[in-house]
């Protein structure tokens, strides 16, 4: 059996009450990404101004339909709030094209944006199976020492297609899923799942080497599946030569290049995007 030297970061989890200390420890970043569709009849106006009016209501009608996606969810409005921005806007448009359409004869500008929200849960509804997608992972302390052996227990409150990423003491990134063995990386819903595991063919060891040092460990997750990150390994698992934000960019425009696959006369389309870090540190 193959043995890798990988030092990588978890959080304690032991059983129901530890699975929720441990999520509580953790960072979790919640989005919805979406594409939102409105028109405005140019009726002589200039275009730009007819566009201006579809965008606006495009940025409004996607809001909505955000809230509306989540109460249909099961979620109330006192269990969620949206974060703002750095530029303290609710939406972060990622993506804006011209529609043209007719209606009665009328000429519209049509305007579909692709948005995305950042939204907080409150603490009653994490890890249920209502609201938006929300994952975890963890492991079964949060020290380890050389030769240490580390198993991930990967879950969430949906099925989901899950990356995750180790960003070790040095800074270098490492993708461990999807990896050279398993491209098509789908966790059912509520389900545990053990990473590596065995039983399920992944005869590799994660075994705690230098250099030592404060990790983390990076869960990128949506209902829909990533297009691929690298196109080579070495080994079982691969190197990204990007920086960690750099990678959420990628798996978000991957997110965005689904959206703008969709019929875009479709009014409105949304795609979850859930991320957990966590952090530890690795001694000799």
């Amino acid at each position: 059996m193959k043995r890798l030297c990988f030092i990588l970061m978890t959080m304690i989890f032991t059983g129901a009450a530890g699975a929720d200390e441990a999520y509580a420890n953790q960072q979790h970043s919640s989005f919805l990404i979406f594409s939102a569709t409105a028109y405005s009849f140019q009726d002589g106006q200039e275009p730009s101004r007819a566009e201006d009016l579809a965008r606006n209501r495009a940025i409004s009608f996607g809001l909505e339909n955000c809230r509306q996606y989540l109460k249909d969810a099961g979620l109330t409005e006192k269990d969620y709030e949206f974060l703002p921005g750095e530029d303290g806007k609710l939406l972060r448009i990622l993506d804006s094209s011209r529609i043209d359409a007719n209606r009665t004869g009328k000429q519209l500008a049509g305007i579909r944006i692709i948005g995305e929200v950042q939204l907080r849960t409150n603490a009653s509804v994490v890890q249920s199976a209502k609201g938006p997608l929300q994952v975890s992972v963890s492991g079964k302390k949060d020290q380890y020492r050389k030769d240490d052996e580390i198993i991930f227990t990967i879950q969430g409150n949906k099925g989901f297609y899950g990356n995750l990423i180790n960003q070790n003491a040095t800074g270098e990134i490492i993708q461990l899923l999807p990896n050279r063995l398993k491209k098509t990386v789908y966790f059912e819903e509520t389900r545990p799942h053990l990473f590596p595991d065995q039983k399920r063919g992944e005869t590799f060891h994660l075994i705690v080497d230098e250099p030592y040092g404060n990790e983390k460990i990076f869960l990128f997750a949506s209902t829909e599946e990533f297009e691929p990150l690298l196109d080579r390994y070495k080994g079982v698992f691969g190197t990204i030569k990007e920086s960690m934000n750099s990678v959420r960019d990628t798996l978000t425009a991957h997110l965005v290049k689904t959206l703008q696959a969709h019929d875009a006369r479709v009014t409105f389309y949304c795609l979850p995007l859930s991320i957990a870090e966590m952090e530890f540190s690795t001694a000799p």
